[in-house]
């Protein structure tokens, strides 16, 4: 006995391809510029909101570094835009913060234990903690801020 099929079909080739393009590519470079973005901005609010980053303290303001890794792609750090080599990133990470030597010692020193001068109007309440404080703070602003980048490529 021999079956008669009926109905219809449709041919998702393309939109697949298109879709894998969306996914893989597009959405993440999104991710990336979204990541870079909250992470500048991570960085801007720890020279603005207190406990501020010193300013007396030698290059710390002029040593932020970003670096933003991909899956399958090589870390790119966009401090000056310009490629590294470290090896192939297996998830989406951003790394920032303050690339000089010293910069450990006087953000984790104990709040009194190093004495700051404040030099410049700009600068108010400079401390230790100045980038943590930020991460912890404003965490909900700096996801939004990469967030915001993906949902604008969907437009």
């Amino acid at each position: 006995m021999s079956e008669n099929k009926s109905g219809f079909g449709v041919d998702f080739t393309a939109f697949n391809i298109d879709f894998d393009k969306l996914v893989n590519e597009t959405m993440l470079d999104a991710a990336r510029v979204g990541l870079f973005k909250g992470m500048a901005e991570m960085l801007r609010d720890a020279d603005k909101e207190a406990p501020q980053t010193p300013k007396d303290k030698g290059d710390l303001r002029g040593s932020k570094t970003i670096e933003v890794s991909l899956p399958g792609m090589k870390a790119e750090k966009m401090k000056t835009i310009r490629k590294i080599d470290p090896p192939f990133s297996k998830e989406i990470s951003v790394t920032g913060g303050f690339n000089i030597e010293y910069a450990m010692k006087v953000h984790e020193a104990e709040p009194g234990t190093i004495r700051f001068q404040v030099k410049h109007a700009a600068i108010q309440q400079p401390g230790s903690k100045f980038l943590e404080t930020k991460m912890v703070r404003n965490k909900e602003k700096y996801i939004a801020i990469t967030a915001l980048s993906i949902k604008n490529i969907m437009k």
